[in-house]
């Protein structure tokens, strides 16, 4: 973006990154330009790396990846912006309040997991399916690992059955098993950066004849040659060094909940004598 003759056009460092997605480092970078935004404009290269706390090469490959010849190109962006006359930052603009402001994105990210739940019938449909599935799978890799985790400790409350797959060697052996057992369906948790192994596994759960639940983000893009029989794709949260996932539990535990309404009695049965044998082993201190 820079060029001999030609002024750099003003940065608005809140929106430098609107809509590209960064590695973590990346966003340290980007984080410690909203901070630090008075005096980032005047730091060289290997400043700002070491303010930022990454290798030089992470400040520069942060600039590319937002469009700019180079790093000293973005910093005559941000000296524009800083420039009398340019307008004035906000105490956003200047890092002051950036953690509310990543509350407050994240709440937002949260209340558009509203448009998922409008359904009622939707939601039926997959109740019924993931409790007639038995066993039923559940399967998340690295970033996800603890997603699908938090969603199998809740619906093995409810479910007789469940698979956990982590992705261990015998993982393709196992969910071939479980559907000749009666599997029918497999929840897939897949939030960004999307593991090759997550795919691969997609792929062979449709070649077992799997019906796929895939819970992701909103962006991620069509898997090659796999659709899923349903997919809730919600929207991730960006704004720190890595991912949030408030809008992916949300969804998850709302699974549970249509787990619940498609089988009442059985759940009901199934919590209450958790309950009891709970009390009788003295399992949590306070309630």
């Amino acid at each position: 973006m820079s060029g001999t003759g030609v002024a750099p056009r003003p940065v608005h460092v809140r929106d430098l990154a609107a809509g590209i997605r960064l590695t973590p480092a990346q966003r340290r970078v980007l984080g410690t330009l909203i901070e630090h935004a008075a005096e980032v404009p005047f730091l060289s290269a290997s400043e700002l790396a070491a303010l930022a706390g990454v290798s030089q090469p992470s400040v520069t490959r942060l600039a590319v990846t937002l469009g700019f010849d180079g790093y000293a190109a973005l910093r005559d962006g941000l000296r524009t912006r800083s420039a009398p006359g340019a307008g004035a930052q906000t105490p956003a603009e200047q890092g002051s309040d950036r953690w509310s402001l990543a509350v407050d994105a994240e709440a937002e990210r949260l209340g558009r997991c509203r448009d998922l739940l409008a359904d009622d019938s939707r939601w039926a449909e997959l109740g019924a399916a993931l409790v007639d599935s038995a066993p039923l799978v559940v399967a998340g890799l690295r970033a996800s690992g603890y997603l699908a985790r938090y969603f199998t400790y809740l619906a093995r409350k409810v479910h007789p059955e469940i698979l956990e797959v982590v992705g261990d060697p015998d993982s393709a052996e196992a969910v071939a098993a479980a559907r000749e057992r009666g599997a029918t369906v497999a929840v897939v948790v897949c939030m960004p950066r999307y593991p090759n192994a997550t795919v691969e596994l997609l792929g062979w759960l449709d070649r077992q004849g799997y019906r796929i639940l895939l819970v992701s983000d909103d962006a991620m893009p069509p898997l090659p040659k796999i659709v899923p029989a349903w997919h809730l794709g919600v929207p991730v949260g960006t704004d720190l060094t890595f991912d949030s996932h408030p809008g992916a539990l949300m969804v998850l535990n709302m699974l549970v909940e249509a787990m619940c309404n498609a089988a009442p009695n059985a759940a009901e049965h199934r919590l209450e004598r958790l309950d009891a044998i709970a009390a009788q082993a003295g399992t949590y201190w306070a309630t």
